[in-house]
């Protein structure tokens, strides 16, 4: 079972300090795709 995703879906089930970092890993992913978009409309440009 994997354990982040399991994680991600269900953060209530870990407490605060899991929400915590939900929230971080969320900005992150997102931030990751965001720069992963970007570099691939540079390569096409």
């Amino acid at each position: 079972k994997d354990r982040l995703g399991d994680f991600l879906e269900h953060p209530d089930e870990y407490g605060d300090i899991a929400k915590a970092g939900q929230e971080v890993m969320k900005n992150y992913t997102a931030r990751k795709f965001g720069e992963f978009i970007f570099n691939k409309a540079k390569e096409e440009a």
